[in-house]
């Protein structure tokens, strides 16, 4: 029956369902439950991380003409 509901599990599971298919000991129904309550917690609190990091304000620095400014500084260091 645990077979039968991991392979029943959603594409984005493939990883964690084939990670229960090599674990070398047997484990119950109870034991698939509580293995998929604890993924599926985990998977919660990644795609929470993820929108509170994109939702995020942030700011990119572009400096004009890099090569330029790299070059003067390399100038004033020779002299």
């Amino acid at each position: 029956m645990a077979g039968y509901i991991i392979a029943k599990l959603p594409h984005a599971w493939t990883d964690f369902a084939t990670s229960l298919k090599h674990k070398r000991q047997e484990f119950g129904i109870a034991d698939l439950i509580g293995s998929l309550d604890i993924e599926d917690k985990a998977r919660a609190k990644d795609v929470c991380g993820k929108k509170i990091i994109e939702g995020s304000s942030s700011a990119h620095v572009v400096q004009k003409n890099p090569q330029n400014s790299h070059k003067k500084k390399l100038k004033q260091e020779l002299k």
